[in-house]
């Protein structure tokens, strides 16, 4: 697989459905030689199938970053601790299923973080106004990390 994107979320939990909204705001938009992971949380086995040289984008809602900012962190940086803070509202932290990606694949998948900030993570919340003020903003900023990541692999991006 050369094309990877991990849409991490809960959709009964207000801002942790941000992914899964940006998503589907995507649809006919993403190339079909991307294959899309809708998860709860990231698992290594997400990861397993990547090739050597694919990309691979992962959007999620974040905590400790002000509701709606978008930010794009590199997987190395997540996996190296570069970033402080949580990057995933999950209990299996991206960090670890990324480590334990590369010591099964032997190599660091290549690619992006793509995190909004959220505040409404409550069982039945509704998103927040900042979060559904930022989806095109996060939406667009999922497409420039997969044409990004490519751009660094030397391919050209459609």
């Amino acid at each position: 697989m050369r094309r990877l994107l991990v849409v991490c979320g809960e959709s009964m939990r207000g801002d942790d459905a941000a992914a899964f909204v940006a998503l589907d705001a995507l649809e006919g938009s993403l190339t079909e030689d991307v294959v899309v992971r809708r998860t709860r949380a990231p698992s290594p086995e997400d990861f397993l199938n990547l090739d050597a040289d694919g990309v691979c984008v992962v959007a999620d809602a974040v905590r400790g970053v002000r509701a709606g900012r978008v930010v794009t962190v590199s997987l190395a940086a997540v996996v190296d601790g570069v970033e402080e803070g949580s990057m995933s509202t999950h209990t299996l932290p991206l960090r670890d299923s990324l480590r334990i990606a590369r010591s099964v694949l032997g190599f660091m998948p290549a690619g992006s973080f793509v995190g909004i900030g959220g505040e409404e993570f409550g069982l039945g919340s509704d998103m927040s106004s900042g979060v559904t003020e930022n989806l095109t903003a996060f939406a667009t900023a999922i497409v420039a990390a997969i044409e990004v990541a490519l751009a660094a692999r030397g391919r050209e991006v459609p």
